[in-house]
């Protein structure tokens, strides 16, 4: 677990991470001339383009089990969020959390009536469905 959380971190905050204890390369490795790196102090991660980031999470078990996961960041261009919101008609996700029902029903009775006065333009809608979901990851 700690792998894929500093794994969601790196794509959170768009760095790579230093290699920890790392010396010195195994002489039968030769990294020149490819696009592989042994990354030695923390870095921004560029993007190539309009794809998002993506990263892999490797671990192996004592009792020889191995789990492999891939994660990718949420990405969405400009382009491609103007042009979501016409297709599914102005709307959006909205992620409500709340410990019991009672609560999250007074959640929905708020977020109700905070739409209803008009304090957010339907522009502004998927920005707060972004929002909300980011909200709810921490």
């Amino acid at each position: 677990m700690v792998g894929v959380i500093k794994a969601a971190l790196s794509l959170r905050h768009q760095t790579i991470p230093p290699v920890v204890h790392f010396e010195r390369l195994n002489s039968h490795i030769v990294l020149d001339n490819s696009p592989f790196f042994v990354n030695t102090k923390l870095r921004r991660w560029e993007s190539p383009g309009d794809e998002p980031r993506r990263v892999a999470v490797n671990s192996f078990g004592f009792g020889g089990t191995n789990a492999h996961v891939v994660l990718e960041e949420y990405f969405r261009p400009a382009a491609a969020a103007k042009e979501l919101a016409p297709a599914v008609g102005g709307g959006a996700l909205i992620v409500l959390s709340a410990r019991s029902a009672d609560r999250l029903a007074v959640q929905v009775r708020q977020f109700l009536e905070i739409m209803r006065s008009g304090a957010f333009a339907d522009s502004d809608l998927l920005n707060v469905a972004y929002t909300l979901q980011a909200a709810a990851m921490r």
